[in-house]
């Protein structure tokens, strides 16, 4: 059995469970669609895992730019070729810069080994990378299985320039602020 360990962000919140690839390249669209960190391989994780959030102290927001196309999970999963696949990243950068709020950093660490594939067949999210791309925005890269990219912005302003420059190409954008959970 291949386990990914799947890394995904909700809010400020990053969560990690270990999880059968079979049973992702079987799936027809039933993944979260929703967040922000896609998946990678990792082997020796455990059959079980709980989740466990991650609190960010620094405040960040997402430009989400969604082009007028879709993109099938099952699809890009069945495309992936695992022996072409880099070696497994380290995860851990991406909780210690969430946790410490280095944005700019979790920018940087951004990955998404789907991201690959999907751009090879659907050039726009390449193009949508690129007009994220500007002064202010910490990182770009492609939500889950596309075709939705996301900008990680250090401020509000900043944020809305960013969307208003591409929603100038008829692609759909939103800006939102991450939910902060509440410590007890």
């Amino acid at each position: 059995m291949t386990t990914w360990h799947i890394v995904m962000v909700s809010g400020q919140s990053l969560c990690s469970f270990p999880c059968d690839i079979r049973r992702l390249t079987a799936s027809s669209g039933s993944l979260p669609a929703s967040n922000a960190f896609a998946s990678l391989r990792s082997p020796g994780c455990g059959e079980y895992s709980y989740l466990e959030p991650v609190a960010c102290p620094r405040t960040f927001y997402l430009v989400l730019v969604k082009p007028p196309i879709a993109v099938s999970t099952a699809w890009v999963y069945q495309q992936l070729r695992f022996e072409l696949t880099a070696p497994p990243k380290d995860t851990t950068i991406l909780k210690q810069c969430l946790e410490s709020g280095d944005i700019e950093g979790l920018g940087a660490a951004c990955f998404n080994d789907l991201e690959a594939v999907v751009v090879r067949h659907v050039p726009v999210v390449q193009d949508v990378k690129r007009a994220l791309m500007r002064p202010g925005v910490c990182g770009v890269c492609m939500s889950g299985s596309g075709p939705t990219v996301y900008a990680l912005c250090l401020s509000w302003d900043v944020a809305h320039e960013v969307a208003s420059a591409v929603r100038q190409r008829g692609w759909g954008v939103w800006v939102c602020q991450p939910w902060q959970q509440a410590t007890a």
